[in-house]
């Protein structure tokens, strides 16, 4: 569980310098965006169980694109993540009540780093759409119960 924190402590300060960044550009630089906070967790087991940590995301309102940056696993890299949603989607009622309840914020982001997010964006979405069509198409091979 220490280890969960520290990570955490990590994820933290690396988003608050992206933030201290995104504030020093000027306005032609940047886009607007929200930041708000979402639980994470690697499964619902992990979260049950008492896995699972806050962190800040930022929503894109210009291309609709949530990110956030993580560590896969502990002292192992940081990794951003971002991808096709809506604010609404990402803070939805949980059961789970954040150490700080801070209310969504109004920032501006560096127009690099909101173009990087629409990027990675894009290709997680090409990556989702090709193995959904591959799993189609290969689903003879895999006969499951489901099946006729």
């Amino acid at each position: 569980m220490l280890w969960k924190r520290l990570c955490a402590w990590r994820v933290q300060a690396f988003v608050s310098v992206i933030f201290l960044v995104s504030c020093a550009s000027t306005r032609d630089d940047a886009v607007p965006a929200i930041r708000y906070q979402v639980f994470v967790a690697d499964s619902v087991m992990d979260a049950e169980h008492g896995g699972g940590q806050w962190i800040d995301e930022v929503w894109l309102q210009e291309s609709g694109v949530c990110f956030n940056v993580l560590t896969e696993y502990y002292g192992g890299p940081l990794v951003g993540h971002a991808f096709f949603s809506t604010m609404t989607e990402r803070t939805a009622p949980t059961t789970y009540t954040p150490p700080t309840e801070r209310a969504p914020v109004q920032i501006q982001v560096p127009r690099r780093v909101a173009d990087q997010a629409l990027q990675v964006a894009k290709a997680r979405k090409t990556l989702d759409d090709l193995e959904t069509r591959v799993g189609n198409e290969w689903k003879s091979v895999f006969p499951t119960d489901n099946d006729e």
